[in-house]
């Protein structure tokens, strides 16, 4: 493994996602593009932002967002995706509050 990168494997361990869901995730490379690709095996790597991205998206997924991934791409590019995940370090509610607020939700 690359120093620092994260194989999807190691993604979903990390991040409590189940590996087809995450595969599914990860097709998507506007939302998750790979920080590295090996031309030979064809493995992607990625950094620590995506594990941001995906633990976001399973506080988003879950109660009382329930946002689909296609609602959450938007939010993602207005806000950006460490604003937000600062936002709900400091609370879930402050989040929920917030997202209320700019009228994302």
């Amino acid at each position: 493994m690359k120093e620092g990168l994260l194989q999807p494997k190691d993604l979903a361990k990390e991040c409590g996602i189940n590996k087809s869901t995450l595969n599914g995730y990860l097709k998507d490379e506007d939302l998750f593009p790979p920080v590295e690709k090996d031309s030979e095996s064809g493995y992607r790597y990625y950094n620590k932002e995506t594990v941001f991205t995906l633990k976001l998206i399973k506080i988003l997924r879950k109660r009382p967002y329930r946002l689909k991934i296609n609602e959450m791409k938007p939010i993602f590019k207005k806000i950006g995706i460490k604003v937000l995940n600062d936002i709900y370090n400091e609370s879930n509610q402050q989040l929920y509050d917030y997202l209320i607020k700019k009228k994302l939700l």
